[in-house]
């Protein structure tokens, strides 16, 4: 990985392999929105000097909102425990031990929380403020060059206004919203 601005991803078989899943199952505002959460994610920790997994940063925002995505849509439990569940399997089918993928998993299950996370690891805490940074513009300012390279990069493709039906139509049970405040519930 080399700096920011050339937007490299990590260099490895299984954060390449989440990227293909990724762009097999979810749509082109999902991905890019994925990928920004990363990049802004990493972005944060550079300027804070702050030590994360880059890789396994990358793999919690490659599967955070996979179950956004109609092909793994599961109205009955939170879209994020379909997610981290795809990322627990993919990491251990690629070697990644069972604490690390535990970590990552907490990242996903939690980054709809209005405050990060960083008690459960700073990946947990990146994604968090990453995802929320993308969606809602929270704490964008701390980034605004970085963010405005992303972007540009990587387009918005509506996301703006496609967020929120593709939320929505996760919700098909209460355990699908209870699920997203109370993550440990549902594991």
């Amino acid at each position: 990985m080399t700096n920011f601005f050339s937007l490299d991803l990590p260099d490895s078989v299984v954060c390449a392999t989440a990227l293909e899943e990724l762009r097999d199952v979810a749509s082109p505002m999902i991905v890019n929105h994925s990928l920004r959460c990363f990049f802004l994610g990493r972005a944060y920790a550079q300027k804070r000097d702050l030590p994360f997994d880059a890789e396994g940063l990358f793999l919690a925002a490659a599967y955070h909102d996979l179950g956004l995505c109609p092909a793994h849509r599961n109205r009955k439990e939170p879209f994020t425990r379909v997610g981290s569940r795809a990322l627990d399997a993919h990491a251990a089918e690629h070697g990644i031990d069972e604490a690390r993928r535990r970590t990552l998993v907490d990242a996903i299950e939690y980054h709809m929380w209005p405050v990060p996370r960083w008690s459960k690891s700073h990946e947990a805490g990146l994604m968090q403020l990453s995802a929320w940074m993308d969606v809602m513009y929270w704490r964008r300012w701390s980034l605004a060059k970085e963010a405005k390279a992303i972007e540009a990069r990587l387009p918005r493709e509506g996301l703006t206004l496609g967020f929120m039906p593709c939320l929505l139509a996760t919700i098909g049970s209460p355990a699908s919203v209870l699920g997203l405040a109370a993550p440990g519930l549902y594991r």
